[in-house]
């Protein structure tokens, strides 16, 4: 049994019902449509999954029986109940990833100033990578363009700040990357059994201005490449993590073994 609650609302506008937690809010009523050229309304039942305030899942039928949508409720609401912990560390990568895409814009931006010849920049460019830069980031390409003159006392060489800025757009871009994978990599770590709960996912929508995909998006698409990613990034980590249990923390190859399933022969290849 679900412990998320169902909560009826009027209308689409009133799905936010409370400030946390996880809840169901579930709509009995007129569904609108986009198919075959046309727009298509009928009576049916609409579900979001939510948390707090912001929507993880929705999902509709038609249904012009009320009894009916109600069974449906509560069957939607057990179906997406096991995937609600993966999609809330997925629900949160679209601040990243937009504002990863800002700053590969602006690089990209900077990159055709300096093709072009420029050597000034847009002070709107500046301050646009300045709002999602950390004081750190910008301290430490200041301190990889220290001129060999501000290091003997002599009065430092401004660097290019095409090239600085560029540097400190690389950093945050970094960064933002290393969030987007570590979302990802939790979600991988939240989602429950593909093979028992899989299915599930399927007929339910991504809302737009949770996931950016657009509205009518498949969730399950949208999931299955997230996790995709967070399970490249796990096994990314694999050689690295086994060599240094080995060689730098004391595990020995019949641990690494036990723990991992890796063959005695793909642990020696590891570490050749």
């Amino acid at each position: 049994m679900s412990t998320i609650d169902i909560v009826e609302i009027a209308g689409a506008g009133d799905i936010v019902q409370r400030d946390e937690g996880l809840y169901l809010s579930a709509r009995h009523g007129r569904i609108t449509w986009q198919e075959g050229g046309g727009t298509w309304q009928a009576t049916g039942a609409t579900v979001w999954l939510m948390d707090g305030r912001l929507p993880l899942a929705t999902h509709e039928i038609e249904s012009p029986n009320r009894m009916d949508s109600e069974e449906w409720w509560e069957k939607q609401r057990d179906q997406i109940a096991p995937w609600a912990r993966a999609l809330r560390p997925l629900a949160r990568l679209t601040g990243p990833r937009q504002a990863a895409d800002a700053m590969q814009r602006a690089r990209g931006s900077l990159e055709d100033g300096r093709l072009s010849g420029f050597t000034s920049i847009e002070e709107e460019l500046v301050d646009e990578i300045k709002a999602q830069a950390l004081p750190e980031e910008i301290d430490a390409v200041r301190a990889e363009t220290t001129t060999t003159e501000s290091v003997l006392g002599l009065p430092p060489v401004e660097p290019d700040p095409i090239a600085f800025w560029s540097a400190v757009a690389h950093r945050v871009i970094s960064r933002l990357n290393r969030t987007i994978t570590d979302y990802q990599r939790v979600a991988l770590t939240l989602a429950p059994d593909i093979e028992v709960h899989g299915a599930a996912l399927r007929g339910w929508q991504c809302p737009r201005r949770t996931y950016g995909w657009g509205d009518g998006a498949s969730l399950a698409t949208a999931v299955a490449q997230e996790l995709l990613a967070g399970w490249a990034a796990v096994h990314s980590q694999r050689d690295p993590l086994l060599t240094w249990s080995i060689q730098c923390a004391n595990v020995s190859k019949a641990r690494a073994h036990a723990l991992t399933g890796l063959s005695r022969a793909t642990i020696d290849r590891v570490l050749a």
